[in-house]
């Protein structure tokens, strides 16, 4: 529980947030309790992590994830098997980094 609070508190929460906000806001996603969303959400995510690293599912499951993710924003299943199918953009370089903190090092999975 900890680690997940931690995580809530700090980057995935905030952004979460801000995304489901941003997303009611422009009327993609129906108006709503962005906490509760939050929490939903930050779970699911977490539980998915935590089986993927623990061997119970597989980099196919990503897709899925994604998907239950935009349905529980009230997305049609098919529209958000779609999106969640989309290529992931490029990032090169983290763009957000607390103070004092040092860069993220990237970490190769065939390490």
């Amino acid at each position: 529980m900890g680690l997940y609070r931690a995580q809530m508190e700090a980057g995935l929460g905030p952004r979460l947030a801000r995304d489901i906000r941003q997303g009611m806001k422009s009327g993609r996603f129906p108006p709503g309790n962005v906490r509760l969303l939050q929490h939903a959400i930050g779970g699911a995510l977490v539980a998915a992590m935590r089986a993927k690293l623990a061997g119970e599912l597989t980099s196919e499951a990503d897709d899925e994830v994604a998907a239950c993710v935009l349905r529980l924003l009230s997305v049609p299943p098919a529209e958000s098997r779609r999106i969640a199918a989309r290529p992931l953009p490029r990032i090169d370089e983290p763009t957000v980094r607390r103070r004092g903190q040092p860069p993220l090092q990237t970490i190769s999975a065939h390490a």
